[in-house]
């Protein structure tokens, strides 16, 4: 078995595109599915879905700094969008980022 990232990204888009930043997805498990068919495997899929980074986060400033993690330095600019979006999302008492979701793909060896 083994499990792959779904939506080939490990930030939520949508704090992204708040930023003004475009991520070239990675491959997505599709992918996988793909070539263990082509190798005569024929696996079973099942989703895993988790709490994302930001989970649970009210502190701004610690939301800055994580996605300063994944992204890398953010502009004076990209971090007043950061701030309009986050208070907006508090405000409705939304979830702060999107969870994880992951495909656990496993197949039967012979």
């Amino acid at each position: 078995y083994l499990t792959h990232l779904v939506g080939g990204h490990f930030i939520d888009p949508e704090i992204t595109e708040v930023v003004g930043r475009e991520l070239i997805p990675q491959p997505d498990y599709i992918y996988l599915l793909n070539i263990l068919h082509r190798m005569g495997i024929h696996p079973r899929l099942d989703y895993i879905e988790q709490n994302g980074r930001f989970a649970g986060l009210r502190d701004f400033a610690e939301f800055v700094r994580r996605v300063s993690w994944s992204l890398g330095e953010l502009s004076a600019e990209e971090i007043a969008r950061l701030r309009t979006w986050f208070d907006a999302k508090l405000a409705r008492g939304a979830d702060i980022g999107a969870p994880m979701r992951w495909a656990f793909i496993s197949w039967d060896v012979q």
